[in-house]
């Protein structure tokens, strides 16, 4: 299952990405709720919790962890790990949000630091045009489902966020896809997609209708 939707989140300018992933784009949990990106963002983790009941989680791309602990809380889960890139960014997760279901951890996204199988479900939101290995992330993604897991992510969609076919439309994105592109590239990883697109208007509210069955 994926996301495709338009994106325009503030740098993290403090986070120094490892060699293999681009500077980062975060959202911060004092920013004004009134923010267009970060009530997007919200409506992401938002469409999300809906799926995470009792499911053991990975966060992958936390950022500072607001939707992590959210997914814990108002989704609740099992149990949520949050990783993220940044070390500074995760010491401040780890102790602005804690509860016993809840972790965060220091992590490269292309070597994920846990066994096979051990996530019911993976969120990884507006992280995968960030990097430039993106075919080891979704290989270390499916290594870390479980057989039944289900792998939500979103991505800006390229016809929207980039003005120029021949560059990405921020400077902090490595690739950007359309939708032909990233039902191509995930088909290669997991067996079954649906695609949903995210409504702008509705953000804060879960904002999202489904558009097409890709594969079944």
């Amino acid at each position: 299952m994926f996301l495709t939707s338009e994106n325009e989140t503030e740098s993290d300018g403090a986070a120094r990405a490892l060699k293999r992933i681009s500077q980062t784009e975060m959202m911060y949990p004092e920013q004004e709720f009134t923010s267009w990106s970060l009530q997007t963002n919200f409506g992401r983790y938002s469409f999300a919790s809906g799926y995470v009941k009792a499911k053991n989680i990975l966060d992958l791309g936390c950022g500072s962890g607001y939707g992590s602990s959210f997914l814990s809380k108002s989704g609740r889960a099992d149990h949520v790990i949050g990783g993220y890139v940044s070390e500074n960014a995760i010491k401040t997760a780890s102790r602005m949000f804690q509860n016993n279901k809840l972790s965060f951890v220091w992590l490269d996204a292309t070597a994920l630091p846990f066994r096979n199988d051990s996530f019911d479900i993976v969120v990884s939101l507006e992280v995968i045009e960030h990097l430039v290995e993106y075919r080891i992330y979704l290989q270390e993604v499916k290594r870390v489902l479980r057989s039944y897991g289900t792998f939500i992510c979103s991505t800006p969609n390229k016809g929207f966020v980039s003005w120029d076919p021949r560059r990405p439309g921020s400077v902090y994105h490595k690739k950007e896809f359309n939708i032909s592109e990233f039902k191509e590239i995930l088909s290669e990883y997991i067996p079954k997609l649906t695609m949903f697109g995210q409504d702008y208007w509705k953000s804060a509210e879960r904002g999202f209708s489904r558009v097409i069955d890709m594969m079944s």
